[in-house]
């Protein structure tokens, strides 16, 4: 680290004394970050979210197919939330304890597998199951994608990124309408267009999910296409960015590659769940939950919502001050 300190100073150095050599010299650096980072990460929300609208383009075919009514599939659809929201915080403090590239790669091969299974299944308890498992599964890719930007970007950096990132969903209901309409045309080795559809794009998802364990880029001091010097410019920016939210000089002193990687306590574990606003997302996903197992006319899927919709918000009450 002192070596790339001292490399990173010669190269300020080197840029002469004048600032608008060095914010330009960080401005190329930063484009050259973000040229690796934004087009892949968004590929994989691309493919993420293509997988999460495909049951919408299956609607019909599965519907006559297995002779499901509206609530039925209504019901289908929406347990997929159910898990996602239970396990959005759990998944990203696995995250921050293992690589993103380890935790990325299994969260899209697991959701993969999901959603190739759902062409297996011909009962609706089964729907049932394997849409919650999905949403589990699913659930820490948007939010940990989101931490990951952490590790590259300051804050007035990431909601540009982030909207770059928003991007790719655009084309993907694009891309990925188009894609099913062929899909659902194929009916081969006794298999429906709308089975093809999960299992075409589930495998794919599985795919590419194995090639990010090895190809998408972790922290900024591990990659290769970075030189000693601009690893270091990167990780000094992130340094300051994070001193400056900060009061105190321990935390200063910490950038954001050292807090992604630090042991998790289960203090920070209790704190995290017991957030408020995770409390109240969770107490507003499963409450729209609720009303809608309540229009469908499923009474005990809604007293269950209920009930935990009813627990999270008294646990909200107690955080408030």
């Amino acid at each position: 680290v002192k070596r790339l300190r001292s490399r990173h100073i010669g190269l300020v150095m080197g840029l002469g004394s004048q600032p608008e050599e060095h914010e330009e010299a960080e401005k190329r650096l930063m484009r050259k970050v973000t040229l690796h980072i934004i087009p892949y990460v968004g590929f994989l929300y691309l493919l993420c979210f293509i997988d999460r609208v495909n049951i919408g383009n299956a609607k019909h075919n599965m519907m006559e197919d297995l002779h499901l009514s509206s609530t039925e599939f209504g019901m289908i659809v929406g347990l997929f939330f159910v898990g996602y929201c239970i396990f959005e915080v759990p998944s990203n403090l696995m995250m921050k304890k293992m690589s993103p590239s380890k935790w990325i790669a299994r969260i899209m091969v697991s959701w993969g597998i999901l959603t190739a299974a759902m062409a297996l299944c011909s009962r609706y308890w089964e729907f049932l199951l394997v849409r919650v498992l999905l949403g589990a599964a699913e659930a820490g890719f948007f939010p940990g994608i989101i931490f990951y930007f952490t590790f590259w970007f300051k804050k007035r950096e990431r909601a540009l990124k982030i909207a770059f990132f928003y991007i790719f969903a655009a084309v993907a209901g694009v891309f990925g309408g188009i894609l099913a309409h062929f899909i659902l045309l194929m009916d081969h080795w006794n298999l429906s267009g709308w089975q093809w559809l999960f299992v075409i794009e589930g495998l794919a998802s599985s795919l590419v999910g194995v090639s990010v364990w090895f190809l998408m880029p972790d922290y900024p001091h591990s990659v290769s296409w970075l030189t000693p010097d601009e690893k270091m410019m990167v990780m000094n920016r992130l340094k300051d960015d994070h001193a400056a939210g900060t009061s105190s000089s321990s935390d200063a002193n910490a950038s954001s590659v050292n807090v992604a990687v630090k042991a998790i306590s289960w203090r920070e574990v209790r704190d995290t769940m017991l957030d408020k606003c995770v409390l109240t997302m969770s107490a507003r996903v499963l409450r729209m939950v609720r009303i809608f197992s309540m229009s469908s006319g499923r009474s005990s899927p809604a007293r269950l919502f209920k009930s935990i919709s009813a627990f999270l918000q008294t646990m909200l009450e107690k955080r408030r001050p």
